[in-house]
């Protein structure tokens, strides 16, 4: 079942993108514990998209192993962008893939799937529940954020790139 994979995908995207403000940037580059304020989002995030499954400890351990991975890899890129003193458009998707590929190897083998039924009979919840339990619309979800955030962050990175290895001859 990739039920869990599309949530924990839809809970890194939020995070990583349209949470990832630029104030939340300044504090994860400029100090020693900067990147767990950001990974703790991501936790957060992973938490409340898949809390109908907290009751499995192997979930619990997967969102760990999800947030230190997280952790180091940000720190890692951190520290390089810092040494090389940019943001390598390369970095920054090898990044995203190794994100998303350890997500995609933790939930691989998961195949249980909760889906989340309510308890009341509220129809505002009963139409939010449909919603968490609907995988095309996380799908749709995760790729519109993906479009709107992550393609025009590749786009402005490429064409920085651009512009700092072929500087205009004056």
């Amino acid at each position: 079942s990739m039920f869990l994979f599309y949530r924990l995908l839809l809970a890194h995207i939020i995070a990583d993108f349209p949470l990832q403000t630029k104030q939340i940037f300044k504090v994860k580059t400029n100090t020693e514990w900067g990147v767990l304020l950001h990974t703790l989002i991501v936790l957060l995030f992973s938490i409340l998209f898949v809390f109908p499954y907290l009751e499995d400890p192997k979930v619990i351990i997967m969102l760990l192993v999800i947030f230190l991975s997280h952790t180091v890899i940000d720190k890692l890129k951190m520290e390089y962008s810092k040494k090389i003193k940019n943001q390598s458009t390369r970095i920054l998707l090898l990044d995203q893939v190794l994100h998303i590929a350890i997500i995609a190897v933790l939930t691989f083998n998961f195949t249980e799937s909760y889906l989340l039924s309510s308890p009341f009979n509220s129809v505002f919840l009963n139409y939010l529940i449909d919603i968490y339990n609907n995988d095309i619309f996380i799908i749709s979800l995760v790729g519109y954020i993906a479009s709107v955030f992550f393609i025009p962050i590749i786009l402005m990175h490429i064409r920085e790139e651009d512009i700092s290895t072929n500087p205009k001859k004056p």
